[in-house]
Order: structure tokens, then sequence, then C-alpha cells
């Protein structure tokens, strides 16, 4: 890999903001947000990223799967529905049943193309509860190994 996509993935890596890590590169400021979306599918640039993420929390002991319990008591025992909501959108995403989710005046928009669109916090929260319950390792209740 040269040297300024390692330089790319650094920055990437310390901000998580493509077009940031593009400009920290060297890249033309001028298209920092397409060379950003570009490189990361680069399959030498996300194995890259992916590998060095692996490493990180590996050495501070972070497993994906007490990420994951966490979030999910998060979502199931929160007060807010705001921060439920975003705790299933999260979890869904982590688990690849929906891509990168951003908020759209109230509805969640996954970037693969699934529109997830209601108002009702109660009815989201459903939806997104019959797609967790369907992988094994999160239908359990939590604090459950």
């Amino acid at each position: 890999m040269d040297i300024r996509r390692e330089r790319f993935v650094d920055a990437y890596l310390a901000t998580g903001i493509g077009k940031e890590a593009a400009l920290a590169a060297g890249y033309s400021a001028a298209r920092a947000d397409v060379t950003a979306s570009e490189l990361l599918r680069v399959p030498e640039v996300a194995e890259s990223i992916r590998e060095r993420r692996q490493r990180l929390a590996e050495a501070a002991g972070v497993r994906a799967e007490d990420a994951i319990r966490g979030i999910l008591e998060v979502a199931r025992t929160s007060r807010s529905d705001r921060e439920k909501l975003r705790a299933w959108a999260l979890l869904l995403e982590m688990v690849g049943m929906l891509g990168p989710v951003r908020e759209v005046g109230g509805s969640s928009v996954d970037a693969r193309s699934v529109t997830i669109n209601v108002t009702d916090p109660d009815q989201f929260r459903r939806v997104l509860e019959l797609g967790l319950a369907s992988i094994p390792a999160l239908s359990a209740p939590v604090g459950v190994s």
C-alpha cells in the first residue's frame, strides 16, 4: 500500500470521517469526499482498516459480544425513546442486518437502500426487535450467557 493510502488509514482510524482522512492524507480538497468513498472500497485499504481495528480492540480487551450486549441493554432499558431507537438501529447495523443508519426527519435510513419510515417509536422498536429475534445470540435476555 502506498504512503498516501497508509496516511488515509491512519487518519480514518483517528477520526472515522472519510473526508477528513482524505484531506489529512494529502488528497485534493475538491474531491476529498469522493476520494474517501473510493478508498474505503479498495480491498487493500478496507482490509488494513479492519485488521488495525481488530488489533486495537484486542489490545484494549474489547469484545464485540460485550459491545452488542451493552447496546442491547440500552435498547431494552433506556427511558428515552430516541436512545432506544438508536440502540436498536446500531445493533442491526453491527450484526449486518442493516446498513449504516442516518436519521432523516424522524425516520432512519439504511444507506444500502432499505428505509424504515415510521413516526411511532413503539412501531419502530417492534420492527427492529423482530429482526433481532432471528439472531439466537441476541434473543436471549441481557445477562444470560
